[in-house]
């Protein structure tokens, strides 16, 4: 694993099996993910009953809180792309035997 280029956000080269690891998440850690996106789902519900008259902040704070969800559910969506790229690669292996 490299780090890339410094900048204000920083990222890493990853091979392709780092990639892997890096999205093997077991069932505790996508239920911890989950309680994240039903919270901030919460708050979303709570900031929008009266969405024409929110303050700039709080329409920050919407988007903030939208913007979490997006990531998260990215990673979940992310996690499940590995999950099933491993199952297959087992059936593969498991039928090749």
């Amino acid at each position: 694993m490299k780090a890339a280029a410094m900048s204000s956000f920083i990222s890493f080269e990853l091979s392709p099996a780092e990639e892997i690891e890096a999205y093997k998440y077991n069932d505790c850690q996508i239920a911890g993910i989950q309680n994240l996106i039903a919270a901030a789902a919460e708050e979303i519900v709570s900031i929008s009953i009266n969405s024409d008259q929110l303050s700039l902040e709080e329409q920050k704070k919407l988007a903030y809180t939208k913007g979490q969800i997006a990531i998260l559910k990215t990673l979940l969506s992310r996690a499940d792309v590995i999950k099933e790229a491993i199952e297959a690669a087992q059936d593969q292996n498991g039928n090749h035997q």
